[in-house]
């Protein structure tokens, strides 16, 4: 069972939520209060990918560790290449324990192959070894 408590000041609610974890063993309860401020992630993307949160959600408690992951939309044809923001660097995972509320956007670029070049037949493999045979016996009597 999880619920919040509010504790009231002259201006309404904390700047924080109050979280009471209860854990049920049989007949016995077990409560954990967290008093820790409740900060928020906000991912964003450009490019074709995904910003996975572990645990999901957003809103983290600053005691709270958070995996935060970058994955291409199509691996084979795209490709994570950095974080802009809050988060920075080319690894796609971070490992958190909040600290304050956090904008971050992962930037994801598509995979461009090299173009195809035309297979060569026998008979033009060996005209280009001719043709580079004769040039290079051509610069040797110079």
């Amino acid at each position: 069972m999880t619920g919040y408590i509010y504790s009231p000041t002259s201006f309404g609610v904390e700047p924080y939520e109050t979280t009471l974890n209860c854990v049920g063993y049989a007949d016995v309860y077990v409560a954990s209060l967290h008093t820790d401020p409740l900060y928020t992630f906000a991912a964003s993307t450009s490019g074709r990918g995904t910003v996975l949160l572990d645990p999901p959600g957003g809103a983290y408690f600053g005691s709270q560790d958070v995996t935060v992951r970058a994955e291409p939309l199509f691996p084979t044809h795209d490709t994570f290449e950095r974080w802009e923001g809050d988060l920075s660097g080319t690894e796609a995972t971070h490992y958190i324990t909040p600290s304050s509320d956090m904008t971050f956007n992962a930037v994801f670029s598509e995979v461009v192959d090299p173009p195809e070049l035309p297979a060569l037949s026998g008979l033009a493999l060996a005209g280009l070894a001719l043709a580079l045979g004769v040039a290079g016996a051509r610069s040797r009597q110079r």
